[in-house]
């Protein structure tokens, strides 16, 4: 087996719920996550849903191991999560509480911390780990994950990663975030590009990247004008 974990911190609470609706970091979510990126990213492809059906799996037919994933997801907490209180998060935070609904109503707790990710293929599937793992940079960089995940909330920095065996087999999908805006921007459009090399037979994902500088706060209280139309015509291209 080939094994990518990777240790993750939460830049905006999670949201995220398991059977007993606590709060609770999910493999069956984070699958949903990335079949939907993948999809987003594939989308013009015409052999786009043979290739998520490799990839991710298909009910086809319900039972057959020939319909299985290719690869299995681990997911656990690091042990010192925060659950805060929905409504005294949000207290005070105009923006993200015009976003937020229905959590601080029929949501009461979030997840703050760090988590944990692991990635399992069987060997001699390194085409299909380049994709699983270009589909989770896609996920994290550009999504989020739980409810409200197109919101904001939910969104994840991987702080450590490594591989078993240790073949360097991250090559061009550097997950590590840097710090610096510039060197942000150029590694940003370097990893996008190898994305669009590696996802799709045209190049093209087919869709652009918007780059926001201020708080997430900031961002939603745009969101808030922009759906009131206060804000003018050529400023609301970011929201579409």
């Amino acid at each position: 087996m080939n094994e990518f974990e990777f240790k993750l911190k939460t830049i905006t609470p999670l949201c995220m719920r398991g059977a007993k609706q606590t709060p609770e970091w999910r493999g069956a979510s984070v699958r949903g996550m990335l079949r939907w990126w993948f999809r987003r990213a594939c989308w013009y492809e015409e052999d786009m849903r043979d290739r998520e059906k490799e990839l991710f799996g298909s009910t086809e037919r319900f039972g057959s191991t020939e319909n299985a994933s290719l690869f299995r997801i681990r997911c656990w907490d690091g042990g010192d999560n925060q659950i805060l209180n929905a409504k005294a998060y949000l207290k005070n935070q105009y923006g993200i509480k015009y976003i937020a609904y229905p959590i601080g109503r029929d949501i009461h707790q979030l997840m703050h911390g760090n988590l944990n990710l692991k990635l399992i293929f069987p060997r001699g599937c390194e085409e299909y780990e380049k994709q699983a793992l270009y589909t989770l940079w896609l996920t994290l960089n550009l999504g989020c994950f739980g409810s409200r995940s197109r919101k904001g909330f939910g969104s994840l920095k991987v702080v450590g990663c490594k591989e078993k065996p240790e073949e360097s087999r991250f090559k061009n999908v550097v997950f590590r975030t840097p710090e610096n805006a510039d060197k942000y921007i150029r590694w940003l459009k370097s990893i996008l590009h190898g994305a669009e090399s590696e996802l799709t037979n045209s190049g093209k994902m087919g869709f652009d990247v918007y780059l926001f500088y201020g708080s997430w706060n900031e961002l939603c209280e745009k969101y808030r004008d922009f759906r009131r139309y206060k804000i003018k015509k050529r400023e609301r291209l970011l929201f579409g």
